[in-house]
């Protein structure tokens, strides 16, 4: 894994560094290589090579707010079980993950090249301040945005039932069209709560799935 951060600022003490973050972007470059063995102690079914980009960015701009956005992106070369693939992660629990999309599935989405964005805008006391008895809260508001698009050879499609109709499970390759969903939150409740309206934008004729969720975290807030 090679990682680049300019000017990136750490805390530390003793034995313990901790990340303060940079005002540049981030990025990760991760690559990951599988060999199948099988010599008696060491053993591996699948041989397969799989690389992962990954950019990070936080500024504020202007007297908005905050921006922060993220670019993933990954590709997998070999045929592997589904598990082993690029699954999108998923988020079917009442708990924000903001690692997550939070109105997907877990295994709804799967893939062996991808790439998806990841936006979240703040807008600080952005319209509370304008509303008496509710700016003394000091609540703060956001909106969020969620995509991805990706592929799947037809190898792994077939290794992996893709076109088999008589299993009971069946994942989506967002081949054609990226999956998305858009949110808006209000942030900093008694300095600690945050709670999420997501509204899922397509593939809503999906089994099982949930076109709009409120969901809540706890960020401790300064």
């Amino acid at each position: 894994m090679i990682k680049f951060s300019h000017k990136e600022q750490f805390t530390t003490q003793h034995f313990r560094r901790g990340r303060l973050g940079s005002n540049y972007p981030i990025v990760t470059l991760q690559y990951t290589k599988g060999i199948k063995v099988n010599n008696g102690f060491f053993k591996s079914d699948f041989n397969y090579s799989k690389w992962n980009f990954y950019l990070e960015h936080d500024f504020t701009d202007g007297r908005i707010g905050e921006l922060s956005y993220s670019i993933d992106a990954g590709i997998t070369k070999g045929i592997l079980p589904i598990v082993l693939l690029d699954v999108q992660k998923g988020n079917d629990t009442y708990y924000y993950n903001s690692y997550a999309f939070n109105n997907m599935n877990r295994y709804e989405f799967a893939t062996d090249k991808y790439v998806a964005l990841a936006i979240e805008q703040t807008f600080g006391s952005f319209p509370f301040r304008y509303i008496p008895g509710i700016r003394k809260l000091k609540w703060r508001s956001l909106a969020t945005f969620r995509g991805v698009l990706g592929d799947m050879s037809a190898e792994n499609r077939i290794a992996n039932g893709y076109y088999d109709n008589s299993i009971d499970y069946h994942f989506t390759v967002p081949d054609k069209i990226p999956y998305m969903e858009a949110g808006i939150g209000i942030d900093n409740i008694f300095h600690l709560v945050r709670i999420d309206a997501i509204w899922r934008l397509n593939y809503l004729n999906n089994p099982g799935i949930s076109k709009f969720g409120i969901k809540g975290s706890i960020e401790l807030k300064l």
